[in-house]
């Protein structure tokens, strides 16, 4: 059907605004399981612009749950996703 939204969403890409870290994220998780960066992510760190840019290398269909956590400790950042 023309005009209608996906139910698959391919390598989608997540930007997270006012992002503070001065460095990529530690850790990136999907559904609670820890992704390998550069195999199931890319990340693109845009610090004058406070962005934060992760592309998931992937398929996504439904809701997920996504989880960064940063180079400090105390930064972490939850996510719905969903494809309707």
């Amino acid at each position: 059907m023309p005009g209608s939204a996906p139910s698959t969403l391919d390598t989608p890409i997540i930007v997270v605004h006012n992002y503070i870290g001065a460095a990529s994220p530690t850790q990136v998780l999907l559904d609670g399981a820890a992704l390998t960066a550069n195999s199931d992510y890319f990340i693109s760190l845009r610090p004058s612009a406070a962005e934060l840019w992760v592309t998931l290398n992937r398929k996504l269909a439904g809701t997920h749950t996504f989880q960064i956590t940063g180079a400090t400790a105390a930064y972490r950042l939850y996510l719905p996703l969903a494809a309707r």
